[in-house]
């Protein structure tokens, strides 16, 4: 038989087997990511930037919702019922290959909180180092008795404390101590998740991973330490945005504790690099995103006698049918799962979507109407359902990557659609000539068949596929 002949077979195998290929790579199809949720001009700012600069709408938008969410803070909770309240706090990872522009749409829609915290540090220094002055001035000092009596009855002046609204790292001793100062609450912003979940329970089997579930349901946390005293945070606030490669999912381990649920994966099935454009995006959508982030802050706080209470927004009526709608389906759904760990995804669907029901709520009412609602529309609902669709697709996506997946799966598509072409059984040259029809160079072919998990060798130049039916 003539190599082009083989070649022909080749790709007839080829063609049969990219049903199967497919399969492999998009077991669940992870459907375009609706932008058009968010207020107008943010939307168009996200075109803009992926005409110009190829950021992906995923990202983009993921990375807007963040903002938000970090922005409102605890300014808003949802009230779904009574008792049952939750806060805007948002988990997300951004999940791509190398250079699908993963960090740069974050790094751009966390920008104006991040010159915010720049210039408070730079305030901060100059209002430490006057304190520091103080106090050792204070110490120099001789008072006389009465001077001594005074200030024992005066409290000193406390330590100034750099409030920031977003972090890149911290211990959780650190974080907590940090959350007593920042009622409105805080985002971390790691540019490679795999270094936070990687840092849990560093030093305690167990309890760092407990406090940051309790913190996803703005639980009350308090702590009691030997030297650092004791601490009570009453709405802890602590949204999370990174990025991570898919092969680092891994890492996330497979332990069913219900951490993994509470991500909100933002993963596209587009997954190549984009060429670079010529295109430039006007200052003016930078200014108007700037200036709508800082619209967002300046949503006060809410006090009752000097404590910090977030206002709470019910559903409306309308929003509540919708919930109740969808609810019925995602019960089913939970209740026929094929197994425990994809029936962990949905109920924290549910929580996904009443937090980003509220966010979307308060982001369009204090944006386009300068007033926040009284309660949760059914336009908010609406487009919290479509964001979870999308949430839902990708949930499944990595629960097949870590639970059901084989090596075959992980495959790029090029590996797979030629592992899936070459025989149950080949030399050493047949696998050469159908690697080459799908475009595969002679030496990554070589380095594809000493992949241990997916061939075997027999004898000089002959192998057989490991994993073949």
């Amino acid at each position: 038989m003539k190599t082009s002949q083989k070649v022909t077979e080749a790709q007839v195998l080829a063609e049969v087997s990219t049903t199967v290929s497919a399969k492999v790579q998009n077991t669940v199809t992870v459907p375009p990511f609706p932008i058009d949720v968010l207020p107008k001009s943010m939307a168009e700012f996200a075109k803009e930037l992926h005409r110009s600069n190829s950021f992906p709408l995923d990202f983009t938008g993921a990375g807007f919702l963040f903002a938000a969410s970090v922005a409102i803070g605890n300014t808003y909770h949802v009230k779904v019922k009574e008792g049952y309240t939750m806060p805007a706090v948002l988990w997300l990872a951004i999940v791509g290959n190398p250079g699908t522009c993963k960090s740069h749409p974050l790094k751009l829609a966390l920008k104006p909180l991040a010159d915010r915290d720049a210039d408070a540090y730079d305030r901060h220094k100059i209002d430490l180092m006057v304190w520091e002055n103080e106090q050792a001035e204070r110490k120099k000092q001789k008072p006389s008795k009465a001077q001594a009596a005074e200030a024992e009855a005066t409290p000193p002046t406390p330590r100034p404390n750099w409030c920031m609204h977003v972090m890149t790292d911290a211990t959780m001793e650190g974080l907590l101590s940090k959350l007593e100062n920042l009622p409105r609450g805080v985002g971390m912003y790691r540019d490679e998740l795999s270094g936070w979940w990687g840092s849990f329970d560093q030093y305690r089997a167990g309890a760092d991973k407990e406090k940051w579930l309790t913190m996803y349901n703005g639980g009350q946390l308090d702590w009691v330490r030997k030297t650092a005293g004791d601490g009570l945070v009453r709405n802890p606030f602590v949204g999370v945005i990174g990025t991570t490669q898919p092969d680092v999912l891994g890492t996330l381990g497979k332990v069913q504790d219900g951490f993994l649920p509470r991500i909100g994966f933002v993963y596209p099935d587009a997954q190549a690099k984009p060429y670079h454009t010529q295109g430039q995006v006007d200052c003016a959508y930078f200014e108007t995103y700037k200036a709508q982030v800082e619209k967002l802050l300046e949503i006060p706080m809410p006090t009752v006698n000097g404590v910090f209470v977030p206002n709470m927004l019910p559903l409306s009526e309308r929003a509540s049918e919708l919930f109740m709608e969808w609810d019925r389906t995602n019960t089913d759904r939970t209740n026929n799962a094929e197994t425990n760990s994809i029936a962990g995804i949905y109920p924290k669907l549910e929580m996904l979507l009443h937090r980003l029901a509220l966010i979307l709520e308060v982001l369009h009412s204090r944006l386009d109407r300068g007033t926040i609602s009284q309660s949760i529309g059914p336009d908010a609902m609406k487009g919290a359902l479509r964001l979870v669709d999308y949430f839902e697709a990708t949930a499944l996506k990595v629960h097949f990557q870590l639970f059901e997946a084989d090596a075959v799966d992980k495959l790029d598509d090029k590996k797979a659609r030629v592992y899936e072409a070459l025989p149950d059984n080949f030399t050493t040259k047949e696998g050469h000539e159908v690697a080459s029809a799908w475009g595969m160079a002679p030496s990554s072919f070589k380095r594809f068949l000493r992949s241990g998990k997916l061939f075997r060798k027999h004898d000089h130049g002959k192998y057989s596929k490991q994993l073949a039916a």
